[in-house]
């Protein structure tokens, strides 16, 4: 998603990924919702895995805001180039 913000609607990178994180919330909050609905979440290893991904991006959001903006770019479109 960040390709997009970052080249037609001229957002730094740091603010495309906010942006991005952002989004990624409520689309994951409305399949959340249905697979609730549907009684298919295991919580106990939800709740092991939620820990570990937000202690997780927790630190990266504190490294990523002090990296310089040139340097998320190389990364992210090599990642973009090599998954289609």
């Amino acid at each position: 998603m960040v390709p997009l913000p970052t080249g037609q609607l001229t957002l730094s990178q740091h603010r495309a990924h906010a942006t991005s994180l952002a989004v990624i919330c409520f689309i994951a909050a409305s399949g959340v919702i249905g697979y609730l609905h549907a009684g298919n979440i295991e919580w106990g290893l939800a709740a092991t895995l939620i820990l570990g991904r937000v202690l997780g991006t927790h630190a990266g959001t504190r490294t990523l805001v002090h990296v310089p903006a040139r340097q998320i770019r190389l990364p992210g479109a090599s990642a973009s180039a090599l998954t289609g």
